[in-house]
C-alpha cells in the first residue's frame, strides 16, 4: 500500500502537468489561429493587388487603345505610346527601305519624322510603280527633297570627326529629316549597285526595313510558293549583311572623338567645330555622313522583316532563313498600323485586292542582328509571347 504523502505529491505532480499541457495546447492553438490569420491577410493583401494591377493594366490599355468610335482616331499622346513600343528602330536613325510599292511607308516616315535619313528603294522602275499604284506618282513627288552638297569633287572623302553636336530637341531633330527614293533595286541583290558598294561604316544603315517581302510569282502549288520566298528572303539577308554599321567600329571611332574633344561634342562658333557633312554629288541618294545626328553611337545595324500573321508566312520560317544567313533573332513583336498613318499595304503585283484588308490582319516585326558580337549594347529581348528571342 502506497504512503499517503507519496500518493498526494504524485497526484499534485499530474495536476501539474495536465495543467502545463493545458496551457501549451492554449499556446499552440493561439499561434495556429495567429498562422492562419497571417495567411489569410496575406492572401487577400495579394488578391488585392492584383486587382489593383489587373485595374491599372485595364487603365493603360483603355488609354493606349480605346477611342470614342470606331471611326475616331488615335489620340496624339497615343500614337506617340504606341510608336515607342512598337516600332523596332530609332528617330535618329539611317533606315533603307526595300521593296517599297507605292512608296505610302517611306512618305509616312517622312511625314511622321521617324527617321532621321530614310533611302527608300523599290523592285520596280519609276514608270511601272507610277502604272501599277494610283497613289504613286503623288507619293514620289512628296518624297523629294532639296539635297545641298558641299563644294567638293565627287567622291571625295570629308576628314575628321562625323559626330554632329547633339540636337537640344527633337524639333531641331525632326527638322532634319532626308528621303531619297530609288528604283529597279532587288533586294537581293544589293552588292551589285554602285550605291552601296564599298560603302565606309559610317555610311552604313542602323536599320535595313523590309515591308511584307513576297516574289510575287503567284504560283498557286503551296510549297513551291513557300521555298521561292524562302530563298529570295535567305538571298536578302545574305546581301544584307555589308550594309549595316558595324557597332565596334563606331564605338572605336566614337571613342576617339571623346578623347580629342575631352568628352565634349564641339560647339558651333568654337574653333574645333566642323558643319557635318552634306551629301556630295554623287551623294544625292542621300548616303553621304555618318547619319545627320552623332546620337547612339554605340548601336550596331539590324534587319527588320515585317510579315501577315499566319499561313502561309508562318511556313517561311523566317528566323531560321535568318540565322543560317549569319543573323541572330533579337525581337519579334507586333506590326501596329495605326502607328502609320496612310501607310496602304500594296501586292507586289498592284492594286488588286486581296480577302482582307490588310490593316485589319496581324502581322509582326521580326528583328535581327549578325550573329558575330558587332553590337556593343545589344541586350535580349523577350518576344511578344514573353519567350526569350534566342
Amino acid at each position: 500500500m502506497a504512503k499517503k504523502g507519496g500518493l498526494k505529491a504524485t497526484l499534485a505532480r499530474s495536476l501539474q502537468v495536465e495543467k502545463a499541457q493545458k496551457v501549451e495546447a492554449e499556446k499552440a492553438k493561439r499561434r495556429k489561429e495567429f498562422e492562419e490569420g497571417k495567411r489569410k491577410s496575406q492572401t487577400q493583401g495579394a488578391s488585392k493587388s492584383q486587382k489593383q494591377a489587373n485595374k491599372r493594366q485595364k487603365l493603360e490599355h483603355q488609354k493606349l487603345y480605346e477611342k470614342p468610335d470606331e471611326s475616331a482616331s488615335l489620340t496624339e499622346e497615343q500614337i506617340r505610346i504606341r510608336r515607342e513600343r512598337t516600332i523596332p528602330w530609332n528617330k535618329d536613325d539611317k533606315i533603307l527601305l526595300l521593296g517599297e510599292g507605292d512608296f505610302s511607308f517611306a512618305l509616312c516616315c517622312k511625314k511622321e519624322k521617324l527617321a532621321a535619313n530614310i533611302v527608300a528603294t523599290a523592285f520596280d522602275s519609276e514608270e511601272e510603280v507610277n502604272r501599277k499604284y494610283e497613289n504613286g506618282a503623288e507619293n514620289l513627288k512628296e518624297l523629294k527633297t532639296e539635297v545641298k552638297s558641299e563644294d567638293k569633287k565627287e567622291g571625295e572623302e570629308e576628314e575628321g570627326d562625323d559626330f554632329e553636336e547633339e540636337p537640344e530637341s527633337d524639333d531641331e531633330l525632326n527638322e532634319a529629316v532626308e528621303t531619297s527614293s530609288h528604283f529597279d533595286i532587288d533586294a537581293t541583290k544589293l552588292s551589285n549597285y554602285k550605291m552601296f558598294k564599298n560603302m565606309p561604316n559610317g555610311n552604313k544603315f542602323d536599320a535595313i526595313v523590309f515591308n511584307f517581302p513576297h516574289t510575287g510569282d503567284g504560283i498557286k502549288d503551296q510549297d513551291r510558293n513557300v521555298l521561292r520566298n524562302q530563298q529570295m528572303l535567305h538571298a536578302f539577308f545574305k546581301c544584307a549583311i555589308p550594309l549595316l554599321k558595324n557597332g565596334v567600329e563606331v564605338y572605336e571611332k566614337y571613342q576617339k572623338y571623346k578623347a580629342k574633344h575631352d568628352g565634349n561634342p564641339p560647339k558651333p562658333g568654337t574653333s574645333h567645330y566642323k558643319k557635318p557633312a552634306q551629301p556630295t554629288k554623287a551623294g544625292k541618294n542621300a548616303m553621304a555622313g555618318y547619319s545627320v545626328h552623332g546620337r547612339a553611337p554605340l548601336r550596331t545595324g539590324k534587319v527588320i522583316v515585317t510579315l501577315f500573321d499566319g499561313a502561309p508566312y508562318n511556313l517561311w520560317a523566317v528566323k531560321s532563313l535568318a540565322k543560317d544567313a549569319g543573323f541572330k533573332s533579337v525581337y519579334t513583336g507586333p506590326f501596329d498600323w495605326e502607328v502609320f498613318p496612310n501607310y496602304h499595304h500594296r501586292r507586289t503585283r498592284g492594286m488588286g485586292d486581296t480577302t482582307k484588308k490588310a490593316e485589319t490582319r496581324k502581322a509582326k516585326f521580326f528583328v535581327f542582328e549578325v550573329e558575330d558580337g558587332r553590337g556593343i549594347v545589344t541586350k535580349k529581348t523577350e518576344n511578344d509571347d514573353g519567350s526569350d528571342s534566342e
